[in-house]
């Protein structure tokens, strides 16, 4: 139980996060070295939010030791760098497919596996995340959807809740770049 002191400590994309679903049903791995920051978001977004944070075995696990624990356990939600998403996407996708999310992040997420993972993940909601480490995981994450993953690169989705992105130079000036954009459905009404 995380009482109210413990709670004011959690920040922007721990408590009421934006890019996930996180609540009291929440199931959360926490699989990151502790020393990691997506470990952060792990504990936090659990524990500020009322849901259950499972810690895997300690030591190395195997994918399939991982897979197993997940479902002994019943994790619901999983962060997952991008080289072990793809890894457990190849060897068990039968234990992302029984997740409600799964987030992914830490380098570029392959178009590959995350079309690969729309195919076959059912109804679980696939969420790409970026962010350098001190911003502590997330400054920008997003929902994949199919329209998603035809082109070169897997989106990185929206600023999370309080927080300008700026893509700059090395001399600190903004970058002018094409960005896609379309309506959000709050836009959209009347």
């Amino acid at each position: 139980r995380v009482d109210r002191r413990q709670r004011q400590m959690c920040i922007r994309d721990r408590r009421d996060a934006d890019c996930a679903r996180l609540g009291t049903g929440l199931r959360m791995l926490q699989f990151a070295p502790l020393a990691f920051d997506a470990s952060t978001f792990e504990i936090w977004g659990a524990l500020c939010n009322g849901g259950t944070l499972v810690q895997a075995p300690p030591g190395r696990v195997s994918f399939q030791d991982l897979a197993a624990f997940m479902e002994r356990h019943d994790v619901r939600c999983a962060w997952l760098t991008a080289a072990l998403f793809n890894r457990m996407l190849e060897s068990h996708p039968e234990a992302l497919a029984r997740l409600d999310q799964l987030l992914s992040g830490g380098e570029a997420m392959s178009v590959h596996h995350a079309r690969q993972a729309l195919e076959i993940l059912g109804t679980t909601a696939l969420i790409n995340g970026y962010g350098p480490t001190e911003c502590t995981t997330f400054a920008v994450c997003g929902r994949v959807e199919v329209g998603d993953v035809q082109g070169a690169c897997v989106p990185l989705g929206r600023p999370v809740r309080q927080t300008l992105v700026r893509v700059l130079d090395a001399a600190m000036q903004p970058v002018p770049c094409l960005l896609y954009t379309s309506p959000s459905p709050r836009d959209q009404r009347g």
